[in-house]
């Protein structure tokens, strides 16, 4: 249910519940002046009325900054390992253990096409016009294990005992 639910509705009910909690704070507010018609006026101004999506904005763009922080910190630790271990123990993994990696590699593959395919079709979500925090770490993750994986059955790999 939760991946069919878009930013712009959660958004939209957000606002219903405002407005709803409006109404209600009003129509206390206008019980003791019967005679005057019940009117919704919001007292608030639209600075603050803006303020979920300042919110969502500050929180989707923690979300890059994590994904960025995560992407680097794989790579320099990729490179660190590489680096520091000694050639004799970088070799090809057995059998069994290339042909799981495959396996895993094709089945993230086709997930991270998936993806991609359902984010284009469906219309990139988009926040405040930029792409989406989320997508951006769901792609984080997914490459960084597809890349893992493609090491892990295509070439060498650190194996010290």
């Amino acid at each position: 249910l939760l991946r069919d639910i878009r930013p712009r509705q959660i958004v939209m009910t957000m606002t219903m519940t405002m407005t709803v909690q409006q109404r209600s704070k009003n129509k206390m507010n206008t019980n003791s002046n019967k005679d005057k018609p019940s009117t919704i006026q919001s007292n608030k101004t639209p600075e603050a009325a803006s303020k979920p999506f300042e919110d969502v904005g500050r929180i989707d763009k923690l979300i890059k900054r994590a994904a960025v922080l995560a992407l680097s910190t794989w790579v320099t630790l990729l490179v660190c390992v590489f680096a520091l271990t000694p050639s004799h123990e970088i070799k090809y993994l057995k059998d069994g253990e290339r042909e799981l990696a495959k396996i895993a590699f094709i089945m993230l593959l086709t997930s991270l096409g998936m993806l991609t395919l359902n984010a284009g079709t469906k219309g990139v979500v988009v926040v405040g016009g930029r792409i989406s925090g989320v997508l951006v770490a769901a792609f984080t993750v997914k490459t960084v294990s597809l890349t893992t994986n493609a090491l892990l059955a295509f070439f060498p790999s650190v194996v010290m005992v």
